[in-house]
């Protein structure tokens, strides 16, 4: 499984005949990849990630004969949530918000999947609802609003209310929600909204 990088894992797939997936996170794009269940069989097995990044914290590194590193980890139980969809109230308007300010919004969970989803098959590893502030596609804040549980069924729509502390940024900012198991990278469950924080 490859972070970010659909040209790579494509021509990995190519070369090898093997699958492939390409994992988007929240601050990259959806692609191709997206539209095929490669991430859902992915689920319960464990999976062999490749980082874009040089990350000393959560990866290893290895570089190749041919001078070329890759970064990766081995992930137990791989578990995303990437077909939970999240909406906010009113996501047409152009928010305007100031730095350290204190907003209260309501969300909708959409279960996008055809089954019902667990939460608690994560394990031991918390599901936490975040929201990231991007600049471009740029991550330049992050807030984790509330920890999920329980299960939802297959189309169930679920309303929480959450409370976003507003970082000390100024200027046009695009916020996404995710759902981040672990210390896995947050995939896009989300559209991006449009805010001023000045």
């Amino acid at each position: 499984m490859f972070n970010n990088h659909y040209e790579r894992s494509s021509r990995y797939s190519y070369l090898t005949k093997d699958i492939v997936h390409c994992y988007n996170t929240f601050d990259y794009r959806e692609t191709h990849h997206d539209l095929l269940p490669l991430e859902e069989n992915l689920q319960g097995k464990t999976v062999f990630q490749i980082n874009r990044f040089r990350d000393t914290v959560n990866y290893q590194d290895y570089d190749t004969e041919i001078g070329k590193g890759i970064h990766y980890r081995t992930i137990e139980n791989f578990r995303s949530y990437r077909n939970v969809w999240i909406e906010i109230e009113d996501a047409e308007k152009h928010y305007e918000f100031k730095p350290g300010e204190k907003v209260d919004l309501k969300l909708k969970l959409t279960n996008k999947y055809q089954r019902t989803i667990d939460f608690a098959d994560a394990g031991n590893r918390k599901v936490i609802l975040n929201v990231h502030y991007l600049k471009g596609l740029r991550p330049v804040g992050k807030e984790k609003l509330i920890v999920l549980t329980g299960t939802m069924a297959e189309v169930e729509e679920v309303e929480y209310g959450v409370r976003l502390t507003i970082p000390e940024l100024e200027g046009n900012f695009d916020i996404r929600f995710s759902i981040q198991v672990g210390e896995i990278e947050p995939p896009i469950n989300s559209r991006k909204v449009k805010v001023t924080i000045d």
